[in-house]
């Protein structure tokens, strides 16, 4: 969800300059990079080799369409991953700020501007 919402911030300020979306999500990572693709070509589905499983949908689907549209609309935008908990400060940051907003410290909609540093310069 989040690196959906940010590729829709980045879209919609219209910056065309390259940008990375960090994660410490290896499974976001993969989607974006390798299974999307395949996911599109198979309607949405994942093919299985096991017949019991086969053509089973994609969890989570819609978001996965939404953030492939906007990849696709925005090829200068890369997901790129970083290691989580490991003092990495825009991933720390954002840690901080989900957790707070979880437990209602926060709004979400407080956060308006993005870390625009590169989390991986601390």
């Amino acid at each position: 969800m989040a690196v959906v919402k940010a590729a829709h911030w980045i879209a919609t300020e219209g910056l065309v300059t390259p940008s990375t979306i960090w994660t410490d999500s290896h499974e976001t990572v993969r989607g974006c990079q390798i299974s999307r693709t395949i996911w599109r070509n198979n309607g949405w589905r994942r093919i299985e080799p096991n017949p019991k499983k086969r053509k089973r949908p994609i969890p989570d689907a819609a978001l996965w369409q939404e953030l492939d549209h906007l990849l696709l609309s925005n090829p200068h935008i890369r997901i790129e991953w970083c290691r989580g908990h490991d003092g990495v400060a825009g991933n720390e940051m954002a840690d901080t700020i989900a957790r707070a907003a979880a437990f209602g410290a926060i709004s979400p909609r407080a956060i308006r501007e993005p870390c625009a540093r590169d989390p991986l310069q601390g």
